[in-house]
């Protein structure tokens, strides 16, 4: 087939990972497309092969097959990175201060205590055990 790269513009050795969630999120959906696109180059050198009866370079398949695993290493090592990375600072929190606005404008003020009782409560628990 080719014996330059699998993917136009994949960067050789080791990747370094990104710091935030968005540029994690943005380096697995990169990696997927290489996956598809290595994926599209090997089902279409096996409808080149099969239209010339001949047969595909075992080379350049090992090759494709490697550069697919090794993405999918790289995907789950920026899994797991993300993971480790801290949430989105004040998304949550805005989340939090939504939920209460929406909760406080539904409820009159008794149940609203009767929720919060609650809530201590089993914060209370969780942090028990």
């Amino acid at each position: 087939m080719e014996d330059g790269t699998l993917v136009p513009g994949a960067p050789a050795g080791k990747v370094e990972l990104p710091a935030t969630r968005p540029a994690c999120r943005g380096a697995i959906d990169q990696l997927r497309g290489d996956i598809d696109a290595i994926r599209a180059q090997i089902a279409a050198a096996d409808l080149e092969r099969q239209a010339k009866r001949g047969k595909m370079d075992p080379r350049w398949y090992h090759r494709a097959r490697t550069a697919i695993r090794h993405k999918r290493q790289q995907i789950a090592a920026l899994t797991a990175h993300m993971q480790a990375l801290p949430a989105t600072p004040g998304r949550k929190a805005g989340f939090k201060d939504c939920l209460i606005q929406v909760l406080r404008d539904e409820f009159d003020e008794e149940a609203w205590q009767s929720f919060l009782d609650r809530a201590h409560t089993m914060h209370e628990q969780c942090e028990a055990a």
